[in-house]
């Protein structure tokens, strides 16, 4: 069982909905989170989300340094402006997750070996670029590992995919926990 999550607010939306959304989960998360030193689990968060806090909730920033130096949490990347990948160019795939890494690496020290697929929309030619980009693995929807006539729940495992030599890890995410995380925000925010 892998804890992950995946933190995010669009570039522009209101200054009111980001400030709720720290004030009632993402600073309350992490405040239960360091409470818990034993339990470990994998954020992504948006680019969108570390400008904000940057300037508007530096507590959170630091409250992620410490939870990463201790080994709690593992950071994964991503493109920093979530972009849907398989719609832009190859060229502007590595530079958002380039722009991202290096944040990660700057703020955290830490360099990322996920990475988030924004949307979680996937293409097979995405194991090259984010295998090149340095990844070991990504997330996917649990419905991309269903055969189209013998459909097999029990996907959750670690599997490997490739393109043109690159492997790359793919966790599923399940379904249920994702609704009832989905039905969680919605009666928090």
């Amino acid at each position: 069982f892998v804890f992950g999550l995946h933190n995010h607010q669009p570039i522009g939306n209101l200054s009111s909905v980001f400030d709720k959304a720290f004030i009632d989960c993402y600073l309350p998360f992490l405040s239960t989170l360091e409470k818990f030193p034993d339990l470990k689990a994998v954020i992504h968060n948006s680019g969108a989300l570390y400008d904000w806090a940057e300037s508007k909730f530096p507590d959170w920033i630091s409250g992620l340094k410490k939870l990463n130096q201790r080994g709690q949490i593992e950071l994964v990347g991503g493109g920093y402006y979530e972009p849907i990948f398989p719609i832009i160019t190859q060229k502007d795939r590595v530079g958002q997750i380039k722009l991202m890494n290096e944040y990660l690496e700057k703020t955290f020290q830490s360099k990322p070996k996920g990475c988030w697929v924004p949307e979680r929309v996937w293409e097979q030619s995405l194991a090259k670029t984010l295998k090149r980009c340095g990844f070991e693995y990504t997330y996917l929807d649990e419905a991309n590992f269903y055969l189209k006539k013998e459909i097999n729940k029990n996907v959750n495992n670690l599997y490997l995919t490739e393109d043109q030599g690159c492997p790359l890890g793919l966790f599923s995410i399940d379904e249920q926990l994702a609704a009832v995380r989905r039905r969680i925000v919605l009666l928090v925010i």
